[in-house]
């Protein structure tokens, strides 16, 4: 065990310097792009007021982005590159003690783990600023915390695993306090002689992650970390709806104004009703119109009455529209089990062999097949569109018959799996795929598993020599 994690983690460091070495470089521009923060400037001078006035994200992303700003003002890329790095051993090593602990041969889970770690959509996820290797990694953080405390009863496992939801859901809206309810009274209901102790556990991060939607609720009349929520539904129906049909709503009275406005526009295009919103006159994450980048500013205060015209009009044309909405989701969906590539010309024969290999891919758009699915251009990846539902089946039937550790962290990882599908699918569009390499993990795990259980003992039957009985002699 401790050979092949030293080997995995040699193996790692190889792999990182020859991908520098291809010219994979880490990628810090979402930080000046992405709405998914705050002004760089306001982290760097103003860190605790603007992540507590933060409704379009949770806070804690942010509050990290911002220490690391403070800290190494001017050099801060290569210590997020650092970090990313770190977060990516981490993350192969905990899976290979995940694949491990639940009874998968030390060679596989090596094997397994390394494909992985080599996957272009890794590559990708650990040079590019953004939260989904994070997420990953605390996932299976959770996993594997999760086995550690059911198998072992170790009461810092417990408080280990609900800490990491408690990360997550401080980092991922996606990962919202319904979530981590519904896990704790599902553990609650699995442990039932160790309720208190469990309640103890489940208590002190549950109230922190609530306190992050009480801040919400009581600056900002939001009972929610995502203020932006209305604007995924949108870009599925109004947003999909020809020009001249939003015109004749918008006219007609039945969508507001607002939907004549592409979601990631500047402010001032918005209607001055809508707009100009007084408060907070004071907090420049509230009021300023743009980041110091030049970028929009998502957080701006109008932007949550924004949000919610958006969600009414998404609403309306659902009820009305059922076809756009259900053409979109079909979209969603086949983004959701799309890998993801990386964008180096010299990787191309990565992308293309995981393509072809691992995923499956055929080239022919499905819309050719499919002609509802109108100007979709995606094409199918078999072994993921068909393959990762197949081990979800696989994974449910083997938590049904199991019992112990290993099933509380199977129904651990199916629940994740469900809810992470159904939300990137049902809310996402053309990054759902993003959304799914957070369970990525979980999908190599139940893999593992089924080849360890079902694959690996069927082939061994099979190359088993029969006995041939001998002849008896032919006498003379």
């Amino acid at each position: 065990m401790d050979r092949l994690r030293a080997y995995m983690m040699l193996c790692f460091v190889g792999y990182t310097v020859f991908l520098f070495a291809m010219g994979v470089r880490f990628d810090v521009s979402p930080l000046e792009t992405f709405a998914h923060y705050a002004d760089p400037e306001l982290l760097r001078t103003r860190l605790f007021e603007t992540c507590l006035h933060l409704h379009i994200q949770p806070p804690l992303y942010n509050l990290a982005i911002g220490i690391v700003l403070k800290l190494f003002s001017g050099f801060h890329a290569p210590v997020f590159y650092a970090i990313f790095i770190a977060t990516g051993l981490a993350l192969s090593l905990m899976l290979f003690a995940l694949m491990v602990r639940l009874g998968v041969s030390k060679k596989l889970s090596f094997v397994l783990t390394f494909l992985f770690v080599c996957s272009p959509s890794f590559v990708l996820y650990e040079h590019l600023l953004l939260y989904t290797l994070h997420c990953a990694a605390l996932l299976v953080a959770a996993a594997l915390l999760l086995h550690v405390f059911l198998s072992e009863k170790r009461a810092w496992a417990g408080w280990g695993f609900f800490a990491a939801l408690f990360l997550l859901g401080g980092i991922q809206p996606m990962y919202h306090l319904v979530y981590y309810l519904a896990i704790a009274a599902g553990l609650l209901i699995h442990l039932r002689p160790f309720r208190r102790r469990h309640l103890a556990m489940a208590l002190l991060p549950g109230l922190l992650l609530f306190s992050f939607y009480l801040k919400n609720y009581v600056l900002f009349g939001q009972f929610t970390t995502m203020s932006s929520f209305g604007k995924g539904p949108w870009i599925k129906t109004v947003g999909n709806l020809p020009w001249k049909e939003r015109v004749r709503l918008a006219e007609e009275g039945k969508i507001s104004a607002v939907s004549l406005v592409d979601r990631s526009w500047a402010i001032d295009f918005y209607p001055p009703e809508i707009r100009e919103v007084k408060g907070y006159e004071n907090i420049p994450a509230l009021r300023e119109k743009n980041k110091s980048t030049g970028e929009v500013n998502h957080n701006h205060l109008s932007q949550i009455r924004i949000s919610k015209c958006y969600l009414q009009d998404a609403m309306y044309a659902i009820r009305h529209y059922p076809r756009t909405f259900l053409c979109s989701t079909a979209w969603a969906a086949l983004a959701f089990y799309s890998p993801n590539h990386v964008g180096v010309p010299s990787l191309d024969w990565l992308n293309a062999l995981y393509d072809r290999v691992v995923y499956g891919k055929i080239n022919v758009p499905l819309s050719q097949y499919l002609p509802w699915l109108g100007a979709s251009k995606h094409v199918p990846y078999v072994f993921l569109l068909i393959g990762w539902p197949a081990l979800f089946v696989y994974g449910a039937w083997r938590a049904r018959r199991g019992g112990g550790a290993e099933r509380g962290v199977l129904l651990f990882m199916l629940f994740t799996i469900f809810h992470v599908t159904a939300s990137g699918i049902l809310f996402g569009l053309t990054e759902a795929n993003r959304d799914r390499f957070e369970i990525d993990s979980f999908h190599i795990v139940l893999l593992a598993v089924f080849l360890q259980s079902v694959v690996l003992p069927w082939w061994q039957r099979v190359m088993q020599p029969v006995d041939i009985p001998e002849s008896p002699d032919v006498v003379q």
